[in-house]
């Protein structure tokens, strides 16, 4: 491994050869993640224009319980999927209602010019320019290789493929050459890669006892040079994670993509990997391919959420299929899993022997040093502090921006057209049916997952109504029990015309949420960054979230953070508690009844702050700069 220039030290030990005799059975029961976490499914499929599904018909006997579903993967049954060919303005698992009157239009709009006109800042501010291409010196510049089981749009389950997109993006505006190195899953969404062609037809790569030929396909995705890597039974899944032999297929991948790097003569500055799926990239990188003359490069591995972190339980297997040797790495200061001293820990590897480790936000990398966030890590964090730090993600800003966003019934910026945010707000009661009154709409677009606060999700739904405020809800989850249960709460919410429970995902929709609502609720368990708060900011609704990860790094109270009314930016609360959502959600609807002008500053104050990638990219920039001087 290269020297860990972070904390001064390297590693060393005895060499491996480059296969290993082992038997090519797949053990069942693959424990490929440290939590029960959920797994996402990402969409095959391009997104055609929007045709809005039926409402979903309920009988009975669903809502009596959680459904007994005979499918496998959680899917929807047949006989409750939309239809595509349908014309009916209905919503897919909502009660529609018949608005009791009829309103003029725009008169939330009107109300709030009457109420805001006094904003002394009214039509000073403008929207912060985010472009920051420029042109590096030909010695700082820098290639940039990114090895990932993600990429926005084109295979993405959650949060990490934007990561890689809007950071690769952005470096590569800042002048330096960047490369994706992706697995070619057969469930991607091909239409978003542009020009793909194979660029390497007999891609050799060690399986076992045996060495098994691939190929690599070559396209642009965003703008961005991205190489696929066929892997034969390990790619062609419907889905991208979620399997048995989930660990034997990542890594296969890990060996793959340094051999492609090895074979074609790349040889990159920064090679950054992502993810426990990645996590063997430095250790082979270290104990194949330096004995082979590849010592130039150097590792950034980040942690986007340590949920799920590879363990093994036949980690003699799964090492020597790639031609790592076991007795190298079950050791405590290398892969050995901190907890279960039989099993090796991939996102483990990834740490010790990467020359730096970054996660998501500042605060979750404080997180990860504690028994709660550490997840049985937090030893392994706190051992190499010296080369871990926190780098906030950063959000597309050309992708989400109210001024440009096609599917807003109206654009608007900070400045005098700000009150064009308002006519969303009535296209968005006219698309859920919410009655049209002088009320704030509070917010939740999510996956509903326990990660999210699923209790606490249920108490907001309520305190919402008791305070005399709308709800809306966006999401689904994975578990089929959570979507009854959710179910069965709409079905006894259904006469209440303040209320919309939305139990499904629309990207239409949820951008007129963003833009329409006044409040937005994130209240997570735990969030080592989340976008969801970031992206109200961006339009403009006032963000309630409660105090972990990166939603207290981007989210500043108003009464407690310090930075008063002209720099707040939302309302925060501290513990996983009804009382303590309360507290937060509570103060923002009262603000909104009680004083006006002063929500509108808050709102407002959201749009000016910058949470493009121009902040992070510069950080990674001086990390890349750091590790290879």
């Amino acid at each position: 491994m290269p020297e860990a220039r972070a904390s001064g030290t390297s590693v060393t030990g005895d060499g491996a050869g480059e296969s290993s005799s082992a038997s090519d059975a797949v053990p069942e029961g693959v424990d490929s993640r440290s939590g029960e976490g959920p797994v996402q499914e990402v969409e095959p499929y391009p997104q055609a224009a929007y045709i809005p599904p039926p409402p979903l018909e309920i009988d009975a006997g669903y809502l009596e319980g959680a459904p007994s579903l005979d499918y496998a993967g959680g899917g929807a049954p047949a006989d409750h999927a939309p239809d595509p060919s349908a014309q009916d303005p209905g919503v897919f698992g909502t009660v529609r209602a018949i608005k009791p009157v009829a309103c003029e239009e725009d008169q939330a709009a009107a109300v709030a010019a009457e109420f805001f006109e006094d904003d002394d800042d009214d039509g000073e501010w403008s929207m912060p320019e985010f472009h920051t291409t420029r042109v590096l010196p030909r010695e700082k510049r820098m290639y940039i290789v990114m090895i990932t089981p993600e990429v926005a749009p084109t295979a993405k389950v959650g949060g990490l493929g934007d990561v890689v997109q809007g950071l690769g993006r952005e470096l590569m505006n800042r002048g330096h050459a960047v490369e994706i190195v992706a697995p070619m899953y057969s469930c991607m969404r091909y239409d978003t890669i542009h020009d793909l062609h194979e660029a390497h037809a007999e891609l050799w790569s060690p399986r076992f006892d045996r060495w098994q030929a691939e190929k690599v396909y070559q396209g642009w995705v965003e703008g961005l040079k991205c190489d696929f890597i066929t892997g034969g039974i390990y790619t062609n899944r419907p889905s991208i994670y979620g399997f048995d032999d989930d660990l034997y297929r990542f890594a296969f991948f890990c060996r793959q993509a340094l051999e492609f790097l090895f074979k074609t003569g790349r040889r990159p500055d920064i090679i950054h990997c992502h993810d426990w799926t990645t996590g063997l990239v430095p250790a082979m990188l270290w104990d194949i391919y330096e004995k082979l003359g590849w010592n130039n490069s150097r590792v950034v591995y980040t942690i986007h959420n340590n949920e799920c972190q590879g363990l093994c339980d036949f980690g003699d297997k799964l090492l020597g299929m790639v031609g790592l040797d076991i007795r190298n790495y079950l050791r405590p200061d290398r892969m050995q899993d901190d907890s279960r001293p039989n099993c090796i820990n991939m996102m483990k590897a990834g740490i010790v022997h990467s020359n730096f480790v970054t996660t998501v936000s500042p605060t979750y990398a404080g997180e990860l040093k504690t028994v709660v966030g550490g997840r049985g890590l937090q030893n392994t964090i706190t051992r190499n502090a010296a080369k871990v730090g926190g780098v906030l993600n950063g959000l597309d800003y050309e992708a989400w921006n109210p001024q440009t966003d096609s599917k807003l019934a109206a654009r608007y910026s900070i400045g005098d057209d700000f009150f064009g945010k308002y006519r969303n707000k009535t296209a968005l009661r006219e698309w859920l049916g919410l009655w049209e009154s002088w009320k704030p709409i509070v917010s939740v677009v999510t996956r509903l997952t326990h990660q999210k606060g699923l209790d606490l999700i249920k108490r907001a739904i309520f305190s919402s109504i008791e305070e005399q405020a709308q709800f809306v809800l966006l999401g689904s989850a994975p578990d089929p029990k959570v979507n009854a249960d959710f179910l069965r709460l709409q079905n006894g919410l259904k006469d209440n015309h303040d209320v919309n429970l939305y139990i499904g995902y629309h990207e239409d929709l949820s951008r007129l949420i963003y833009a329409g609502s006044d409040i937005f609720l994130v209240p997570s368990l735990y969030e080592p960054c989340g976008l969801t708060q970031m992206i109200a900011l961006r339009y403009g609704t006032v963000p309630v979230v409660r105090e972990t990860g990166g939603l207290v790094d981007t989210v500043f109270d108003l009464e407690n953070s310090g930075k008063g009314l002209n720099n707040a930016n939302g309302f925060t609360f501290r513990d996983p508690t009804p009382e303590s959502l309360d507290y937060g959600l509570k103060r923002a609807i009262r603000l909104w009844f009680d004083n006006p002008p002063a929500f509108n500053r808050l709102a407002r104050n959201g749009m000016r702050y910058n949470y493009s990638w121009k902040n992070p990219a510069k950080d990674y920039e001086n990390i890349y700069n750091y590790i290879k001087a």
